[in-house]
């Protein structure tokens, strides 16, 4: 194993008094220590900076943010001032398992090259009190189309050289959501992948407010991730995987209760993918509210006034 290896373990927060001794003690207690982890304090209101300044350990580090920019920001700051050559990072509100990154610095070693370590997780239902697996993509080697086509691994779970988070020009501070996805693109032109088929993380599911609670913003965010490669979506997967995007984004929408912005992309999906009855389908089950017909019908119009028409029925081409 490569002792030579430092690791800057970058920690966002804000407002997380109740969760970031948790969060903390996961990455200090390590199996193989990381050189040093950096808390970027994004502003908070509470005890946050409190609590971290209770804990004693040489290897911590903490940053406070003037006024609040968002987890991606705070982000750059904490690899903007990393001293280690690798950077792993860890969400305030989660934790990591104690043999996380002896396992990842096992692979680099073994790899004997610059990757994108990763893996898969635990998701923790804190108000069942339950655990399971949490599913992640087992992506190896190059990847750059498979994250064109869908999302890859959640930050906690990764290990990347400090040197080509410089080299994609840091973190898109832009990104509303999926930002984690929108990294691993711009990584994936680089660097090859590599999964560790272990949980490395425990993910946790609380009564707060967060992204994966906020159907708006999470369509936002895969919006603004499919724009902003949709060429490259087209050149390297094709336009049937961007109709799919498109359908997932409006299903988002639909679920937001945002019904003009999930027509558009109903369309943009349509347009892109003239003879997948199931994208049709689709729509109109998540449209009708369970009155089918009626809205069936509009989309069919919706479908002629576009030049769309290209099934006699539902799933079924002429």
């Amino acid at each position: 194993m490569d002792s030579n290896i430092k690791v800057s373990v970058i920690v966002p927060t804000h407002n997380r008094a109740h969760t970031i001794r948790r969060c903390l003690d996961s990455a200090l207690g390590q199996t193989i220590s990381p050189y040093e982890v950096i808390v970027v304090d994004d502003a908070s209101t509470d005890d946050t900076t409190s609590v971290v300044k209770s804990i004693s350990d040489e290897r911590l580090r903490l940053i406070t943010m003037p006024s609040n920019k968002g987890a991606q920001a705070a982000r750059n700051v904490g690899i903007k001032n990393a001293k280690g050559d690798h950077i792993a990072f860890l969400d305030s509100d989660d934790e990591w398992v104690p043999e996380k990154l002896e396992w990842q610095i096992k692979e680099i070693a073994r790899m004997e090259k610059p990757c994108v370590i990763h893996g898969a997780g635990w998701i923790y239902k804190e108000q069942e009190n339950t655990r399971e697996i949490f599913a992640m993509p087992r992506l190896n080697g190059f990847v750059y189309k498979e994250l064109l086509a869908h999302p890859g691994p959640l930050y906690p779970c990764i290990l990347v050289p400090k040197k080509n988070l410089a080299e994609i020009g840091f973190l898109d501070e832009k990104t509303p959501s999926y930002q984690e996805w929108d990294t691993s693109i711009a990584l994936a032109k680089q660097l090859d992948f590599v999964f560790i088929d272990k949980p490395l993380m425990i993910y946790h599911v609380h009564g707060g407010d967060t992204i994966s609670k906020n159907r708006v913003k999470e369509a936002e965010g895969w919006q603004y991730i499919v724009e902003k490669y949709s060429a490259e979506i087209l050149k390297n997967v094709g336009n049937k995987v961007l109709a799919q995007h498109y359908s997932q984004i409006a299903t988002f929408y639909l679920e937001a209760g945002e019904r003009q912005r999930a027509c558009k992309f109903s369309d943009l999906a349509y347009i892109n993918n003239r003879v997948d009855g199931r994208l049709l389908g689709r729509a109109i089950l998540a449209l009708s509210g369970g009155n089918f017909f009626p809205i069936a019908h509009q989309v069919w119009r919706r479908m002629k006034s576009l030049g769309l028409v290209t099934f006699d029925r539902l799933g079924g081409k002429i």
